[in-house]
């Protein structure tokens, strides 16, 4: 049996489609689903160069943050941060900046340290956004001593 579809007949299966991803996008607990980026695009990815890992800087010092991006679907927005390993507190002022669609870029920023800032690990952290929504980071661990 051969079956035909009017356009009323595609458009209940995506209206369907859309419902099924919003019901399963409600569900609280662990996601196992993904959802893959449009048009072959993949999400931006992120590469911290400086510090590296296990850099060690005194307490009230700002931090020099370097990072590559490289961003098929444009650049949106980078946020550089720094925050305590375990507890998330704020270590360093968080800065932002617009990328304007730039495909591949290095990025350069200070961060300077929190008020009442204390020794101790720190997860210096740069995020990503693109002009799909879709966010890369990377993630370097370094002492305030």
């Amino acid at each position: 049996m051969k079956r035909t579809f009017d356009g009323r007949g595609r458009l209940r299966a995506a209206i369907a489609a859309a419902v099924g991803i919003v019901i399963l996008s409600a569900c609280e607990g662990k996601n196992l689903f993904t959802i893959s980026a449009t048009g072959g695009e993949t999400g931006p990815t992120v590469e911290i160069t400086t510090p590296s890992v296990g850099f060690t800087i005194a307490v009230g010092d700002s931090i020099l943050i370097e990072a590559n991006v490289n961003a098929p679907s444009g650049g949106n927005q980078a946020t550089y941060k720094g925050v305590a390993e375990g507890s998330g507190s704020v270590l360093y002022t968080q800065e932002t900046a617009d990328l304007n669609g730039l495909v591949v870029v290095t990025l350069s920023n200070y961060l300077r340290a929190a008020p009442g800032q204390t020794a101790g690990s720190a997860n210096i952290i740069v995020e990503v956004s693109d002009a799909l929504g879709e966010i890369g980071a990377d993630t370097v661990s370094v002492t305030i001593s």
